[in-house]
C-alpha cells in the first residue's frame, strides 16, 4: 500500500489545486485541495532563544516580500502533549502549488545566503522533509478574523485495506463523518499528508493531521467524542485506517499568504 500511495501523491503534487489557505477556510471546490508541504525539525543553539529566532523569521519575511514571493505560508509548531522530545519546535512551509514550491526554493537556494546564515547562528534543524497534503474535512468559511494561533493534532496511520480501492473506501468514510460531525457540532479540519522527501521513518502511509482554533475548540470536539460520538467515529474508521497515538503541537502562524483575489 505505501508504493501505491507514494505514486498517487506523486501525481497529485505534480497536480496541485488551489483553493486559499491551507491551514484556514478553503473556498469551495469540487476537487479535493492538495499542496506541497515541507519541515523542519530543529532545537535552538546554546544561548540562543526564541527571540533569536523571531529575528531570522522577521528578516526572512523581509526577504520574501523583497522577492514577491506571495504564494507560500509558514508557521512554527511548539510541541505539548508528546513522548520522548527530541526537537523544539518544527518549522513547516506550505506552497500554494507545485509552481510556487519548485521555483521559491530555487530562490532561496541561489539568493538565500544571508538570510540562511541568520537561521544557522540561532537554530539546528536535524530534518527537512516534504510531504503532499489533502484537505479531507473542511470547515464553513468563517468571518472573524484570525488570531494567528492554532493547535494541530497528528497522527501517523496505515491502511487497513489493501489494493487501488482502499484509499477511496476511507474517503468514503470521512466523507460520512464529515457530514455526521458538522450536524452535531464539531469545529476542526483534518488534512492528510503523505510523505514525499526526506522522511525516514516508512512504517506509516500517512500522516492525519487535524486542526483547530484554541484548546477551548479542541476541548468542546472531545467532549463530544466522550458523550457518546465515538461510536459512530469507530464504525467508520475502525475498518479502514490503523492509526498510532496522537501528537499536538501548538502552532503560529509567520507568513500568510496573498490573497487569490488581489
Amino acid at each position: 500500500m505505501r508504493k501505491a500511495l507514494t505514486t498517487a501523491a506523486s501525481a497529485a503534487i505534480l497536480l496541485s489545486v488551489g483553493a486559499g489557505p491551507v491551514l484556514a477556510d478553503e473556498h469551495e471546490s469540487d476537487a479535493t485541495p492538495v499542496r506541497p508541504i515541507e519541515g523542519w525539525t530543529c532545537t535552538y543553539k546554546e544561548g540562543k532563544s526564541r527571540a533569536d529566532l523571531d529575528k531570522a523569521n522577521a528578516a526572512w519575511n523581509e526577504w520574501m516580500d523583497e522577492r514577491g514571493h506571495e504564494d507560500y505560508l509558514a508557521f512554527l509548531m511548539t510541541p505539548q502533549f508528546f513522548g520522548e522530545l527530541n526537537f523544539d519546535f518544527a518549522w513547516i512551509g506550505v506552497a500554494r502549488d507545485g509552481h510556487a514550491f519548485g521555483a521559491g526554493t530555487d530562490s532561496w537556494l541561489s539568493e538565500g545566503g544571508e538570510v540562511s546564515a541568520m537561521f544557522n547562528e540561532a537554530i539546528s534543524c536535524s530534518s527537512h522533509s516534504a510531504f503532499v497534503s489533502m484537505n479531507v474535512k473542511r470547515m464553513p468559511p468563517s468571518d472573524e478574523e484570525g488570531d494567528g494561533q492554532f493547535v494541530l493534532n497528528f497522527s501517523n496511520c496505515s491502511l487497513k485495506q489493501e489494493g487501488d480501492e482502499a484509499f477511496d473506501n476511507f474517503m468514503a468514510a470521512q466523507e460520512e463523518w464529515n457530514a455526521y460531525a458538522d450536524e452535531h457540532g464539531f469545529d476542526y479540519n483534518a488534512w492528510v499528508w503523505w510523505p514525499m522527501y526526506g522522511e525516514s521513518d516508512d512504517s506509516y502511509d500517512f500522516k492525519y493531521v487535524a486542526g483547530a482554533d484554541d484548546y477551548t475548540t479542541v476541548g468542546a470536539n472531545w467532549q463530544l467524542y466522550a458523550d457518546g460520538h465515538w461510536k459512530k467515529s469507530s464504525d467508520l474508521f475502525n475498518e479502514h485506517l490503523d492509526c498510532d497515538i496522537s501528537r499536538v503541537y501548538d502552532a503560529t502562524m509567520i507568513r500568510e499568504w496573498a490573497d487569490e483575489d488581489d
